[in-house]
């Protein structure tokens, strides 16, 4: 068996955001082409990674931060300027021999180009795409009302060169897929998000079931939201939901549960603004186990994506629930064949109050968390697509001839 080397700017030990899913889920797709893989982090500062990943120093990731919105390009900086640390890198991927170099995202393409340049004899390529990096850094700029034409044209153009390197280049949705044939390549293979939701894929644990039941017992209606730290779904929670929580909003006697790190960007919000939503949880990073009695207890999972590109593995997850789905068309992109499933109830950013009004209606009218339960539990064996299994083994027939064309 040859060996496969799947690269990635953050750690995936202890899977949690979207992105670390999308990477371990695609480790299937690369172990079922009949390769062995490996996997190499090179990452800032973290507390979560393997012994065999390539964490940078304090120093190193005190610079790469000094601007923000940049840091992913900045971290390529601050390996190749450290030669002995970007020697060490090389120095574990060519001790594998890898037939195959895996690149999630575009960032660390400039780490390993040279070296995998001088290995094309031997070595395929694959750039798997999580969003057109470049497209969507420049619109979360815009949206913030910050100029940095250098930071958009370096990621472009170092996007732009993975994409016309790699013998084979995946994505996430057709929209990406299209802006990747206009820039030269029509063979892009659409991988697109799924889940295994937590309701579905594991035992809901009653003790976790219990103590959440207490917290929320107060409440009419509970809404549910996972997210990472990833501003594009912060700026939609922001606009779209949090006004409706406040004294007169359609979500006045509702409970909101955020999830993930996105609490750590609505908590700075409150303290920039100097006051607390009423009805806002924030549990922050939690177990499967919390995630699965949180979805159950829930009445509305909450989709209020307003950027960003790729597809939201949320939206598979909320598709795969018992829950109704209050999602802009945004959220849905790439999962639009779902529109008319039962208990989806999706507009654009603009027509968000009106579904959301909508979807408390049809659940007022339903009666109970149980008759609505019921209700959606009816689109589940139409959306049987968006599990990872359906999707790996659908992506390993198209991958499949790309890799090994030249040997057949």
């Amino acid at each position: 068996m040859t060996n496969a080397l799947q690269i990635c700017y953050y750690p995936v030990r202890h899977v949690i955001a979207g992105g670390q899913i999308r990477v371990s889920e695609l480790a299937g797709l690369i172990t079922g082409l009949g390769y062995e893989r490996h996997f190499l982090g090179i990452y800032p500062h973290r507390t979560d990674g393997w012994p065999t990943d390539f964490p940078i120093n304090s120093t190193a990731n005190d610079w790469v931060f000094r601007v923000p919105y940049d840091f992913e390009m900045r971290l390529s900086d601050a390996i190749l300027v450290d030669r002995c640390f970007h020697k060490s890198v090389l120095a574990q991927a060519e001790a594998l021999e890898p037939s195959l170099l895996w690149f999630e995202h575009p960032f660390l393409w400039p780490v390993f180009r040279d070296w995998a340049n001088r290995r094309r004899a031997r070595t395929k390529i694959v750039y798997s795409s999580h969003n057109v990096e470049w497209a969507m850094k420049k619109e979360m700029l815009e949206r913030q009302q910050l100029v940095d034409d250098h930071c958009i044209q370096r990621l472009y153009a170092t996007e732009r060169d993975l994409l016309f390197s790699a013998d084979v280049v995946l994505c996430c949705s057709d929209d990406d897929r299209e802006i990747y044939r206009r820039h030269g390549r029509p063979d892009a293979v659409v991988v697109p998000n799924g889940s295994a939701c937590p309701e579905l894929a594991m035992h809901v644990d009653e003790k976790e079931l219990s103590r959440f039941r207490e917290k929320f017992s107060s409440t009419k209606y509970i809404l549910a939201f996972i997210s990472s730290w990833h501003e594009p779904n912060w700026f939609g929670l922001r606009d779209l939901v949090l006004p409706h929580m406040r004294a007169g909003g359609l979500l006045q006697s509702a409970t909101l549960v955020l999830m993930g790190d996105i609490c750590k960007l609505y908590e700075a919000w409150c303290l920039s603004m100097g006051e607390q939503i009423p009805g806002v949880i924030c549990l922050g990073r939690v177990t499967e186990t919390e995630k699965s009695a949180v979805f159950k207890l829930a009445d509305i999972v909450v989709l209020p994506i307003t950027a960003g590109g790729g597809t939201n593995l949320k939206t598979a997850e909320a598709l795969l629930s018992k829950r109704v789905v209050v999602a802009t068309d945004v959220a849905f992109r790439g999962f639009e064949r779902h529109l008319s499933r039962q208990g989806i109830f999706c507009g654009s950013s603009d027509q968000f109050s009106e579904v959301l009004g909508e979807a408390l209606q049809f659940l007022d009218k339903a009666g109970s968390r149980t008759a609505a339960e019921m209700y959606c539990a009816q689109r589940l064996e139409y959306v049987v697509d968006c599990c990872w299994p359906q999707i790996v083994g659908g992506a390993q027939e198209k991958v499949r001839p790309l890799i090994f064309k030249q040997a057949t």
